[in-house]
């Protein structure tokens, strides 16, 4: 009959029977319910692996309720019948192992190119067993930089072939990270096929430089324009700077690229541009001929610096001071050259304002030794640069040659102070050159002075404020520059005994023959003539007058100016007083006369117009104002304006018509309407 064994007991039973060994290939489940044979657990996964194709030992496990290492232990000894792939916990079977490789494959041929870490992780698989997968698969491209992609050779060649055409069609420098961007391609896929493109033996296009997202492709014929660009300001002009050819091309050194494209003796390097060679010659045939001296920076491009100029200097210097060439050359200061000779000259002509100087300080120091006669450090430097400018030279060029020619000079000085000194009585010359100049040049500030008074009367009668301030300034700036000009000459012609005393005057830097031929009409000279008699010590002249005029005018007060030096006139220069009726009916007769006389002398053509209509406006402001005005020709479209008023509509006409075609350039065309409105000139009366 049948034994019934209670549970407990058959577990024991059977545990004692593993334990002893009588009982083999047996293992319990997780559960303790059941005990199974391994064949038995053997052919149950393998049911399970076939029936999934993918496993893992985690869900084999579960299946079988048994421990993970009865799994991966029934799953060693299946590996020797079964054609399975194991991969970490996963178990697979050669239908999906082939399946796997279709579905991968045809993601390949669908994108051109996969990345096996994305892919792993999209279809949630092992790396290792994708990358098993893909290294069996024949006729794709791996490279050994990007190892994780994949690319068909189709997808390989189609993004050389976009880069390419990128590349071709750029005409500019193109930063390869926006062009990355543009295109359709992974970075680092898209930088390993750049380079290939690039360091291809066909590619001719251009170069890249740097590296990866810093890299620029520059283009070839970007390279030849701007360098043909660089060439062509070269040839055309004497220098260009380095900042240019900088500028114009970024890629490369500015002296090698010059380098590159020119025979080294063609140009020379500075420190701030290139230069041609023929620029450094032809300034070095200049300071061969130098005489006197010479300033460099007139004869070299304006563009090259302080430094620059000094190194064409130092070319030049070191090329004529051979020991071949006998004539030496010594550099100033700021690009300034003599010669020993001019400096030698120079200090002997220097005797005439140190005697006058000797003799000026020896009259002050009569009860003084020699000793004590002398100048301090101050005046010294100051002394010698004034001899130097009385022998003619600029006072720029005397500064700079006052270092080199100081011994020299303070020798000569001080030879000239021992000698004794004979005081001659005052002769009163009647030298018929400087009583003539000396008249003319009255005469010429007595017309000055007219000029000046009467022009501001007709200031004070115009409307437009502007208009009147600017004609102030004029008067100011031009004729009352004038006035003091000629007072200066005049002032040197009265305190002279004769014509060479006036030659030898150290405070004049104007010769005999610009006095004669009244050569300084020019504003700009005439201020540079009183600052050099003012700031010439000669102590010969008196010149409180010419300082006091000159501080007059920097007020610029016009009214202040006539009042303290034309009306009061305090040094008894003019004999007539200015406002009375009698004085302006004089002004009045010759201004109109002149300009009369001008206007009739004036043939009528496209380049008088402008002095034609110029005399017309003075002469009718004249006849309706009644005061003399006689201005520049800027001032025409003032006086238009002040006169419009009260001409005819004719003379309106003719007056609007000639302004206007001097204006808009058409002359040619108003030739005729020109000859009617000089004879309104002409017919004007006072």
């Amino acid at each position: 009959m049948p034994v019934t064994i209670q549970p407990n007991a058959f577990v024991q039973f059977v545990e004692q029977g593993i334990k002893k060994g009588l009982l083999r290939d047996v293992t319990r489940t997780l559960d303790g319910e059941y005990y199974m044979d391994m064949e038995y657990l053997k052919e149950t996964l393998s049911k399970q692996v076939e029936s999934h194709g993918k496993i893992n030992v985690e869900k084999l496990a579960d299946i079988l309720a048994v421990e993970q290492f009865t799994v991966e232990k029934a799953i060693e000894n299946l590996l020797n019948t079964k054609d399975w792939t194991v991969i970490d916990d996963l178990v697979l079977t050669p239908d999906y192992m082939e399946s796997l490789e279709e579905q991968v494959e045809a993601k390949l041929v669908t994108s051109g190119s996969i990345s096996i870490v994305a892919q792993a992780q999209q279809m949630k698989l092992p790396y290792s067993l994708l990358k098993s997968v893909i290294d069996s698969f024949d006729d794709y491209v791996i490279y050994s930089q990007i190892p994780d992609v994949i690319s068909t050779k189709e997808y390989i060649e189609n993004c050389k072939t976009e880069i390419f055409k990128a590349l071709e069609s750029a005409e500019e420098p193109l930063p390869m990270f926006k062009l990355q961007k543009s295109q359709n391609i992974p970075e680092d896929m898209f930088y390993l096929l750049l380079e290939k493109v690039i360091k291809s033996d066909t590619f001719t296009l251009g170069s890249l430089r740097g590296k990866r997202s810093r890299a620029i492709f520059e283009p070839k014929s970007y390279r030849n324009r701007q360098i043909e660009l660089i060439k062509s300001i070269f040839d055309s002009n004497d220098c260009i700077s380095l900042h240019t050819i900088e500028n114009l091309y970024p890629y490369s050194n500015a002296i090698d690229l010059i380098a590159d494209n020119y025979n080294s003796n063609s140009y020379l390097t500075l420190n701030s541009c290139v230069i041609k060679t023929s620029v450094k010659e032809k300034a070095k045939d200049i300071l061969k001929s130098v005489t006197d001296y010479c300033d460099l920076n007139d004869h070299l491009p304006t563009t090259l610096t302080f430094d620059d100029v000094n190194k064409v200097l130092d070319i030049i210097i070191s090329e004529v001071n051979t020991n071949n060439n006998q004539k030496k050359l010594i550099i100033l200061e700021g690009g300034y050259v003599t010669t020993p000779d001019f400096i030698n000259t120079t200090v002997s002509q220097t005797k005439n304002y140190l005697r006058n100087l000797a003799r000026s300080i020896k009259q002050g120091n009569k009860a003084e030794s020699h000793a004590s006669a002398k100048l301090n450090g101050v005046q010294v430097s100051s002394s010698i640069i004034k001899s130097i400018e009385s022998t003619g030279c600029p006072h720029m060029i005397a500064e700079k040659i006052a270092p080199l020619a100081r011994i020299s000079i303070i020798n000569q000085f001080d030879d000239i102070l021992q000698t004794p000194y004979i005081e001659a009585e005052e002769i009163v010359s009647a030298d018929k050159w400087v009583v003539e100049h000396k008249a003319r040049e009255l005469a010429t500030l007595l017309n000055i002075r007219r000029s000046i008074y009467f022009n501001y009367q007709a200031t004070r009668l115009l409307q437009d404020a502007s208009a009147k301030k600017s004609l102030e300034k004029f008067i100011l700036k031009n004729q009352c520059t004038d006035f003091l000009y000629h007072l200066v000459l005049y002032l040197v012609l009265a305190q002279s005994f004769n014509k060479a005393e006036v030659v030898d005057s150290t405070s004049l830097c104007i010769t005999v023959d610009d006095i004669e031929k009244n050569n300084i009409a020019d504003t700009k000279q005439q201020k540079y003539v009183i600052a050099y008699f003012i700031r010439e010590n000669d102590h010969k002249y008196d010149k409180t007058f010419i300082i006091e005029i000159e501080e007059n005018i920097k007020k610029k007060d016009i009214g202040l100016f006539i009042n303290d030096i034309l009306v009061k006139d305090k040094h008894h220069l003019f004999k007539e007083e200015l406002d009375n009726a009698q004085t302006k009916s004089t002004a009045n007769i010759m201004i109109h006369q002149q300009l009369h006389n001008q206007l009739q002398g004036l043939n009528i053509s496209a380049n008088t117009a402008p002095q034609l209509l110029h005399l017309t406006t003075l002469l009718l402001f004249q006849q309706y104002f009644g005061v003399p005005l006689y201005v520049s020709g800027k001032f025409v479209p003032v006086i238009i304006t002040e006169i419009k008023s009260k001409l005819e509509p004719e003379q309106q006409r003719l007056l609007e018509i000639a302004h206007l075609s001097i204006i808009n350039n058409q002359r040619e065309e108003h030739l005729d309407d020109y000859k009617q409105l000089k004879m309104i000139g002409i017919s004007c009366t006072l």
